[in-house]
């Protein structure tokens, strides 16, 4: 257990829907975001002290930039939100595109992941119910334990591993 984990405690956060519908600048290139984690524990690394979504009211509510918490039941919540895009009930109606931008204000590779999984069951559901497009943005090394499902999710779906490397 990490520094970070035993400072931040974790919260369990309710939602609807893990898929949320893109605007701004992903927009053009994205149908959806996926944000497993709200908030950041890398708040207090080189990333968290030039991250823009510490500046997004929405995320932070006027609480100072820190890990809020982690969504509960990451896996039935895709689900769901997968059946409702790509499995429409009408017959008539087209599956929708899915393209996937993961993470756009949360890192999914978040010290805590290493013990909670949110991002690892993820991919495991992905697997089984592809996006069109997923990328997966982070700057931490434990996604190089999941790169078993990367490979597998990669021959279903067009798939971009994107890391940061900070410098000061």
């Amino acid at each position: 257990m990490s520094s970070v984990e035993r400072r931040v405690p974790v919260a369990g956060i309710e939602h609807r829907s893990i898929l949320t519908p893109t605007g701004g600048y992903l927009k053009s290139g994205y149908t959806h975001t996926l944000n497993p984690y709200s908030g950041c524990s890398f708040a207090r690394a080189l990333c968290g002290v030039y991250c823009y979504a510490q500046h997004n009211r929405w995320v932070t509510q006027g609480r100072p930039w820190g890990l809020y918490g982690a969504k509960l039941d990451a896996r039935a919540a895709y689900r769901r939100d997968f059946d409702r895009i790509k499995r429409p009930r009408r017959a008539a109606r087209a599956p929708g595109p899915l393209r996937i931008y993961m993470s756009s204000s949360t890192d999914p590779y978040l010290p805590q992941e290493a013990a909670l999984g949110l991002t690892r069951g993820l991919l495991e559901e992905m697997v089984e119910r592809p996006p069109d497009v997923l990328v997966v943005q982070t700057r931490a090394p434990l996604v190089a334990r999941d790169l078993d499902l990367l490979r597998a999710l990669s021959s279903r779906c067009e798939l971009w591993l994107s890391m940061t490397v900070e410098t000061d």
